[in-house]
């Protein structure tokens, strides 16, 4: 197989794991990780921070204790870097702006899938430096192949 066949087994791979990765976005049901990042995106565009508390319900799902991953004063959450949360209230922003849940839940976790295919595609990229030819393809297939599983 030459460059351009190499090439062509790659995007016809890259496209069926998209697909894969995106037709079903919207189902409206959360695992457990996912629905605490978005919790604390709602509590930073109405606190500013990942507050634990809001006085009505409890964000917490950390097996520690929570004098240690909890702030005593502002009840912020220590347990993890905000960093993911922060990106998550961008995408709570605009995910509020649509009234049916599939709407919502396809816009708030699009803004996790792409960042994450890209990142499958530099790091794929940069293993194609390494390994050459139909070792390339025989890794590219399995790589995928095991991300769909």
């Amino acid at each position: 197989m030459n460059n351009i066949s190499h090439k062509a087994f790659c995007a016809l791979i890259l496209l069926v794991f998209t697909f894969c990765v995106v037709k079903n976005i919207s189902y409206p049901l959360f695992w457990n990780d996912e629905s605490e990042t978005a919790m604390y995106a709602k509590r930073i565009l109405e606190y500013g921070f990942p507050k634990v508390d809001d006085g009505k319900n409890l964000v917490y799902m950390l097996y520690v204790d929570k004098k240690i991953a909890v702030h005593e004063t502002t009840g912020a959450y220590k347990g993890a870097l905000w960093g993911t949360y922060y990106y998550a209230a961008f995408a709570e922003f605009f995910a509020g702006k649509f009234d049916d849940i599939y709407d919502k839940t396809g816009v708030f976790r699009i803004f996790f899938a792409i960042p994450g295919i890209l990142g499958l595609i530099i790091l794929v990229n940069s293993i194609y430096g390494l390994i050459r030819g139909r070792e390339f393809l025989l890794f590219f297939g399995s790589f995928f192949l095991i991300e769909l599983t």
